[in-house]
């Protein structure tokens, strides 16, 4: 697991992590570990769930109104759970306590989810307002690290 690796300081040029980081119960303690593996300037791309997904939203003032405990986050509903979600936002507070920054960020408007007959409407929605499913962002190592 990620948790138990171990490698030397500035040893790669770029670090991949699809479907991972929402798993992981310390996603920030990873993100820092992670970061002094990389060379200065390297770079660590991420893909995860995001926090500003249209279709939960939705989901979500569905279950509100209908006086629902339910929320539509939980994805998958089976193992390997998600632990989290993410925004740009979120990783913007965190660059400023670690040594990275955004080089890149975009969202990944995916299903909705929803009768197909919204769908045009929707994705297009999420696509202008970035609240696609899923948030693809490349933090980059601050040189002077």
């Amino acid at each position: 697991m990620i948790e138990d690796c171990d490698f030397e300081e500035n040893t790669f040029d770029v670090i991949l992590f699809t479907a991972v980081l929402e798993h992981l119960y310390e996603p920030a303690a990873i993100i820092e570990k992670v970061m002094t593996w990389l060379k200065p300037n390297g770079l660590l791309f991420i893909e995860v769930p995001s926090s500003d997904w249209l279709t939960n939203k939705i989901y979500n003032f569905i279950y509100r109104i209908q006086g629902k405990d339910y929320v539509g986050n939980l994805s998958p509903m089976h193992e390997p759970y998600h632990l989290y979600e993410f925004s740009k936002r979120a990783f913007e507070i965190h660059a400023k306590e670690s040594n990275y920054e955004i080089a890149d960020c975009q969202y990944y408007v995916c299903q909705t989810f929803l009768p197909k007959i919204f769908d045009p409407f929707l994705k297009w929605y999420m696509k202008k307002t970035k609240k696609g499913m899923e948030l693809a962002i490349w933090l980059r190592k601050k040189h002077n690290a």
